[in-house]
């Protein structure tokens, strides 16, 4: 009978969440992606103990700032590859060092001019626990996928290559 009330509150709480959320994702994401961003959206939500009134006004800055960032990883991300397709000369390496600090200064940046704007909404407790909890939900999302095997790789996958994060496990 409790895990009965418990199913019960529990989907009626990713619920409520997701109705809460402004928009939908971007179209290029798929009902998995869907799933997780309702799923973050309830556990930032619930543990933020964000009011609806809150949440109409947070959670399309966190969409912004979520886009934002987004696209600085992507920037990184190209010039990180663009640095490994060959060799590069010891110019060109100082360049792309320097464009990369950079870019990792403006992440840092816009994270905290992001927590800034959520403590003006939020006030300081709450808007400082938000990088614990993301960590968390990150910590959690990565259980979750070890546990169903989600993390093994694709059958098509070249075995030799290292994923971009570091060796395997």
């Amino acid at each position: 009978m409790l895990a009965a009330i418990l199913v019960l509150f529990g989907a009626t709480y990713v619920e409520m969440a997701a109705a809460q959320r402004p928009s939908s994702p971007p179209p290029e994401q798929g009902p998995r992606s869907e799933r997780m961003e309702a799923l973050r959206i309830a556990f930032m939500t619930e543990e933020l103990a964000l009011t609806p009134e809150e949440s109409a006004v947070f959670w399309p800055m966190q969409q912004a700032f979520d886009a934002k960032l987004e696209a600085l990883r992507e920037a990184l991300k190209s010039h990180m590859d663009a640095t490994v397709t060959g060799e590069v000369d010891e110019r060109a390496a100082r360049e792309a060092v320097t464009a990369m600090t950079e870019l990792r200064k403006s992440m840092v940046d816009l994270e905290a001019a992001h927590l800034l704007d959520v403590m003006d909404l939020l006030g300081p407790d709450r808007a400082l626990r938000m990088p614990m909890l993301q960590r968390e939900m990150a910590q959690r999302i990565r259980e979750a996928m070890q546990r169903s095997g989600a993390n093994r790789p694709a059958p098509n996958r070249d075995p030799g290559r290292r994923p971009p994060h570091g060796p395997r496990r």
